[in-house]
């Protein structure tokens, strides 16, 4: 009962935001195929909850009630762009058939192979082992459902602090024992995070004093958590892991159909479904699924922006260009290993730029991109700077001088010594490195300057690309097969060989 009731909550949730939005931007030229334009939809309106619930989490302003009044008014903003731009007036017009007998088989095929997975993914896992990332995660979610905040406030951590520096000693003792008592401690040479209250809950080094204490890992997915435990229950927060899950198989399918053709897209949703690994990740409270969700929907709307030689507006390229940014962008909000998508699409944004070849769906993605990306910066200098500097201070240690120096503000005296004292970090406190990777930089800036205004260079090697191309994309492909066969079936032997 309680998935039925969520699929009615939830339904008109996702879709009648992304549904108004699509008619502002697009306007009456909604894209002709109508499993396309359901899907862009449902897309929007999970992205656009998504960012909200977060960002108000962010603010410690969270609530069910603010959430849903902010979300109506953008619904209300969007309804009057597209009232203006006369698609509301016109969407009978858009209401056509599928296109015959074989296009509603299609669909009620994607439908069922849905449903399929939906009954498969309905009841998530009852999570009991806080101390396991999934107890983290849930936990995080319904602390920012309960308090409003990502950020928690411990009084009792608060008081030991202010104990500990009262003149009566005795107090002043006994808070000191209940801080050696309640509170775990790391290294303070090794991590920013040196107190522990709970396992995922670690206090930064100098917050004891006010309490503070940030839960570990990125927070879009716990802000989902927070958003459905808020109208669905405390069980019903872990229904998002499930929400994720099914918006990652409906984007594989969706992405397949779009690049191979629909059987391809129908198979490869339904392979996937039945996938043990796929159903256990969309019930298990951890933010893979999450993250698979907006992998997926990043690719779509990347392949959906591109010129497809049908007259498609340019509208709809850039709706998709939009969707696909701030998908990629939202993986930084994600997880820490966001890279693999967000440094190849801003690595194609700058090829664009390069190439002079700048349009509306490369500006809605850089933009849509950008501001993700923006917002997962501030993100992570403000409430996640332990969990992100504490994972990569051994790089930091010994692979660029400048990065080291772009994160030493936000490092604290206890890090920094040790990282001028460390012999692992004896090549980067050379006088020369640092001035040599600025030098490095400044002629990379000035070589793509001086490319951009030749030219020459890339179209000579768009042609030799070109030529080869059909060699290239097999090369491509035996890679990325070569790469499913290693990670699905050598290493995992390799991870549980015998010690």
């Amino acid at each position: 009962m309680l998935a039925v009731f969520a699929a009615l909550v939830l339904a008109p949730l996702l879709y009648l935001p992304g549904f108004l939005l699509s008619l502002a931007w697009i306007g009456p030229a909604q894209p002709p195929d109508r499993l396309e334009r359901h899907f862009e939809r449902v897309l929007g309106g999970a992205l656009l909850n998504g960012w909200l619930a977060l960002t108000l989490a962010e603010l410690g302003v969270f609530s069910a009630a603010l959430h849903l009044v902010l979300l109506a008014l953008a619904c209300a903003a969007c309804a009057l762009v597209a009232w203006r731009r006369g698609a509301l007036r016109r969407i009978a017009q858009a209401r056509n058939a599928l296109g015959g007998r074989a296009a509603r088989g299609e669909a009620l095929l994607f439908g069922a192979a849905l449903l399929l997975f939906m009954l498969l993914v309905a009841r998530p896992f009852e999570v009991v082992l806080g101390a396991r990332d999934a107890g983290v995660y849930a936990s995080t979610g319904f602390a920012i459902a309960r308090s409003g905040g990502i950020l928690q406030h411990d009084a009792l951590v608060q008081q030991i602090a202010a104990d500990e520096s009262s003149p009566d000693p005795v107090l002043s003792a006994a808070a000191a024992q209940a801080r050696t008592n309640l509170l775990g401690s790391q290294p303070a040479s090794r991590y920013l995070a040196t107190r522990l209250r709970f396992a995922g809950f670690l206090i930064n080094d100098g917050d004891l004093a006010s309490g503070t204490v940030p839960p570990q890992f990125f927070h879009l997915y716990p802000a989902w958590v927070a958003l459905l435990a808020s109208l669905l229950g405390l069980r019903g927060g872990l229904l998002a892991t499930s929400l994720c899950g099914i918006l990652g198989v409906w984007g594989v399918g969706m992405l397949g159909r779009r690049l191979a053709g629909r059987w391809v897209g129908l198979l490869g949703m339904l392979f996937l479904a039945l996938n043990g690994a796929q159903v256990w990740f969309s019930r298990y409270s951890t933010s893979e699924a999450c993250a698979q969700f907006l992998s997926f929907a990043a690719l779509y709307g990347f392949a959906a922006m591109q010129p497809a030689g049908d007259e498609q507006s340019d509208a709809r390229q850039s709706f998709a260009g939009l969707l696909a940014g701030v998908a990629a962008g939202q993986l930084a909000l994600t997880r820490i290993d966001f890279f693999p998508i967000v440094i190849p699409f801003l690595a194609y944004i700058g090829y664009m730029a390069l190439l002079r070849r700048w349009s509306r769906p490369i500006l809605a993605l850089a933009l849509g991109m950008g501001a993700m990306l923006l917002q997962a910066m501030a993100h992570i200098l403000t409430i996640s700077r332990a969990y992100f500097f504490d994972l990569i201070y051994a790089r930091l240690q010994d692979q660029s001088a400048l990065a080291a120096t772009l994160a030493w503000p936000f490092l604290t005296p206890g890090l920094r010594n040790t990282f001028m004292t460390i012999e692992r970090s004896a090549a980067l406190r050379a006088p020369y490195r640092l001035p040599l990777e600025i030098a490095i930089v400044i002629v990379l800036v000035l070589a793509f300057l001086l490319l951009r205004r030749d030219g020459r260079p890339q179209r000579w090697l768009e042609q030799r690309v070109l030529r080869w191309q059909r060699w290239l994309v097999g090369c491509g492909a035996l890679a990325v097969l070569l790469l499913g066969v290693y990670g699905y079936l050598i290493r995992p032997q390799i991870l549980n060989g015998p010690v």
